[in-house]
């Protein structure tokens, strides 16, 4: 039985008439891709440098709080969501009106999202057993109502392939968040804090420079019709989103109520670089990926099947050597980068990664399942994700402990392809030369990879302390030169000690700054 919401597809050209349209739809897409690599790919490789400056200075239980921080906000998000950016995209409409209504419900939205957190600061903080979220929370929480005021030239710009000025735009705003963070850690007050102001500055930065681009100049509008397609388009997406919340948040929710706060900021860290592959993965299929098949959808359906596995090959191929190395690499980053608490976020890196790989197969079917209006397929999909998700983390958690809790989620996107693939064959779009081999790979390869990192993993150990200690002897040689040496003697010998591995000093759950004040 067809989606309700899908709209019949435009008249197919033929022959000459279509050439010239796909030519130029390819080099959009083409260079949409390429723009999306070097902007989000860049910006990726930034927030990873930023990551490991700012892990020298701040305790491992702010990170825990800026995690459990970003939980409480995708949640509002998701839970709030109606689809706009991608009705933007996918629908026909292009005039003011619908445009304008778009944005008026977007703003409302982003700051109900903000009063909404700033009422669940204190049974958040209560749930996570985190004081300072009293106070963090709704502070932080104010990004929501910025980036709600964001226009809706960024969602054409996109369904127009126009990519370049979006990725100036966001890689400015990673160098914006990255120099504000560190200035503030390093200059200001190493705490939390610095981390809410990074968010705050770099999303007023985005949302200014979104105004920018070419395009109308919103204004609130509400528009029935509009509204009604909207509001059709996005019912099943509501749903979806709300589901997705659960899919992609579960593990730190549970991890969340159940670990220290510190801990959480360990697993916490170990997810922000585990991500950077799929994230951009995602990006590319959300800023070239969707608006492609979108329009191949709405023209030229009979190129549907062609275009999706050649942007499927490029898309998740290169992920996969990307996470790769991660799995080989990432615990030897820890050792060589990080300070000896956050070592335990190097196997959590190969964990995720290897998850990564798995979820890349899957996840490329819910581009295929939007660009067809097909939202309902796309809900059932991140619902399977969801219980298969509880099971398996509840027996994992029981039989294992934290570490079951871990190994679980693995194994989750596993076993959910049979229903990828069910859905996937409904539309008529199932790939599975393309996706049995590509998983076969990533186990077979995985393996070598953690193996490798074994082996890695002694002289990665040795190496790192050399370059701590070597670096706690150079700071107390600095702040000696600049006259700031008085009784540095002992603080140098001890930064020394820690530098070659020895013990942090016992904290409270939240560390010595427990009481954290704005």
């Amino acid at each position: 039985m067809p989606d309700p919401v899908e709209a019949g597809p435009a008249p197919t050209p033929s022959g000459a008439n279509a050439a010239a349209p796909m030519r130029s739809l390819r080099q959009r897409a083409v260079n949409g891709g390429l723009w999306t690599i070097f902007g989000f790919g860049g910006g990726q490789g930034l927030r990873l440098v930023s990551n490991i400056l700012l892990a020298q200075v701040l305790l491992k239980e702010d990170f825990g709080l800026m995690g459990m921080v970003s939980v409480v906000m995708a949640g509002l998000l998701m839970f709030s969501d109606i689809g706009i950016g991608p009705a933007v995209i996918q629908n026909r409409r292009t005039d003011d009106a619908f445009l304008n209504t778009a944005w008026t419900i977007q703003a409302a939205r982003g700051f109900l999202l903000w009063a909404g957190a700033a009422l669940l600061a204190v049974p958040v903080a209560a749930f996570f057993s985190a004081p300072s979220l009293v106070w963090v929370l709704p502070v932080a929480s104010a990004t929501a109502a910025i980036q709600g005021l964001r226009s809706t030239n960024w969602f054409s710009a996109n369904r127009n392939l126009s990519v370049r000025g979006m990725m100036f735009i966001e890689l400015g705003t990673v160098v914006v968040q990255a120099v504000v963070m560190v200035a503030w850690a390093y200059g200001v007050d190493a705490s939390v804090w610095a981390l809410v102001a990074g968010g705050l500055v770099s999303t007023a930065f985005h949302t200014v420079l979104s105004h920018l681009l070419p395009g109308i100049r919103n204004r609130i509008t509400i528009d029935r019709e509009a509204a009604g397609e909207l509001i059709r388009f996005g019912r099943w997406l509501f749903l979806s989103t709300i589901v997705t919340f659960f899919a992609m948040h579960l593990d730190k929710l549970f991890l969340g109520a159940f670990m220290t706060t510190g801990a959480f900021g360990v697993y916490y860290i170990g997810q922000q670089l585990a991500n950077l592959g799929p994230t951009l993965a995602s990006k590319v299929a959300q800023l070239v990926g969707f608006p492609t098949l979108s329009e191949v959808h709405r023209g030229r359906p009979a190129e549907f099947d062609r275009l999706f596995l050649k942007l499927r090959v490029a898309s998740v191929l290169p992920m996969i050597v990307l996470l790769q190395l991660l799995v080989l690499l990432g615990p030897s980053l820890f050792y060589l980068l990080y300070p000896v608490p956050l070592w335990g976020a190097g196997w959590i890196v190969q964990l995720l990664a290897i998850a990564g790989m798995t979820s890349l197969v899957g996840v490329s079917y819910g581009n295929a399942f939007m660009a067809k209006g097909h939202t309902l397929s796309n809900m059932l999909t991140v619902t399977a994700q969801v219980a298969i998700t509880a099971v398996a983390v509840s027996a994992g958690f029981y039989l294992g402990g934290e570490t079951g809790f871990l190994l679980a989620l693995g194994v989750v996107q596993l076993a959910k392809h049979p229903v990828d693939a069910w859905l996937a064959d409904r539309l008529g779009c199932w790939q599975p030369r393309f996706d049995l081999p590509v998983l076969a790979l990533v186990v077979l390869l995985s393996l070598g990879a953690v193996a490798g990192s074994q082996a890695l993993a002694p002289s990665s150990i040795a190496l790192g302390a050399q370059v701590r200690a070597a670096a706690a002897e150079l700071k107390s040689d600095v702040k000696q030169r600049l006259g700031l040496g008085l009784g540095l003697g002992t603080g140098g010998a001890e930064d020394a000690a820690l530098g070659a591995g020895a013990p942090e000093p016992a904290a409270g759950r939240e560390g010595p700054r427990e009481a954290v004040r704005p």
